[in-house]
């Protein structure tokens, strides 16, 4: 089961199979070998976790990363001409 939804979860994230609508992510699911097992509700609720705490650390990842590419502006001169 959790192999099922790491394999599912990272074929959405790789091939950028989510869409942001805004609020929420809407994801388009392809029948395959594993869809038997994403009808459950259960399952199909561990695989949006998955796929929704992924999508939230990649975006606090490439957030910090702007953060230390990007100086921020200081409202002080600086010392150093």
């Amino acid at each position: 089961m959790h192999r099922a939804i790491m394999a599912q979860g990272h074929a959405i994230i790789t091939q950028k199979l989510y869409h942001n609508l805004g609020d929420f992510y809407k994801v388009l699911m392809r029948p395959g070998g594993d869809t038997p097992r994403f009808l459950h509700q259960h399952t199909l609720t561990k695989l949006a976790l998955f796929v929704a705490d992924v999508l939230r650390e990649g975006g606090q990842a490439s957030k910090k990363s702007d953060k230390a590419r990007k100086p921020s502006p200081s409202p002080y001169p600086s010392p150093y001409p």
